[in-house]
């Protein structure tokens, strides 16, 4: 299960449930991303790779006809750029 909480249309904080990973990821804006599960609570951090093309992909797509439409627009324009 994943959240977002937006304040005038910019995301601001964000949570994400994998229970049977027994992990909770939450970020915020300006806070960092931290992960939570049975052993604390830790920072994370981002790659320092820069490279798109060495980036992996994963989609996902809302129930609204009029929003999937605009997201396989940007996967369309995207896709070609990582593996």
């Amino acid at each position: 299960m994943s959240v977002a909480a937006e304040v005038e249309g910019d995301v601001v904080a964000g949570v994400v449930c994998a229970p049977a990973l027994g992990v909770t990821y939450l970020a915020t804006r300006g806070g960092g991303a931290h992960e939570r599960s049975e052993s604390g609570i830790r920072a994370l951090a981002a790659s320092s790779i820069t490279d798109l093309a060495l980036a992996l992909l994963s989609t996902g797509f809302g129930y609204s006809s009029e929003q999937r439409r605009r997201q396989a627009q940007a996967l369309v324009e995207v896709a070609p750029r990582v593996r």
